[in-house]
């Protein structure tokens, strides 16, 4: 990648920062894409593009990672709330509708996990009854 020789031969050239890091924010890259552009801003305080490019690639980050960690806490609605501004503003990017799918399949396992409790505790009797019938009639 020319950005990244760039950036290797001249360590404060904040364009080929910000230019690098648009590459990888289009890749899903984010984390790598906020690094350069902070690396930018500090090199060049004024920079406003890179600040701009620095917001959307935090923004896309925040929800994708908000959506995710709500979805792994079983609270979906919120869950896909969030995912679904991540996809809003890249509506491109396969892994937000990959997790969405995800979080899709975990809900219908909760739902069902939750279902077969509900209907055991419900019909089933005590393990420990159920030992006293059965050795009460033999």
């Amino acid at each position: 990648m020319k950005y990244g020789k760039a950036i290797e031969l001249n360590p404060e050239y904040e364009q080929a920062m910000n230019n690098l890091a648009n590459i990888f924010e289009a890749q899903g890259r984010y984390a790598e894409a906020v690094e350069l552009l902070r690396r930018a801003t500090k090199i060049r305080p004024h920079f406003a593009t890179a600040w701009m490019n620095l917001g959307i690639a935090e923004m896309k980050m925040a929800n994708f990672k908000l959506g995710t960690c709500y979805g792994q806490l079983n609270r979906f609605e919120e869950g896909e709330y969030h995912i679904r501004k991540a996809i809003h503003v890249d509506l491109h990017n396969k892994m937000y509708h990959s997790n969405l799918q995800v979080l899709y399949e975990r809900r219908r396992l909760f739902s069902s996990k939750n279902s077969t409790q509900r209907n055991t505790r419900r019909y089933n009797t005590p393990l420990r009854k159920l030992g006293t019938n059965i050795t009460g009639r033999l």
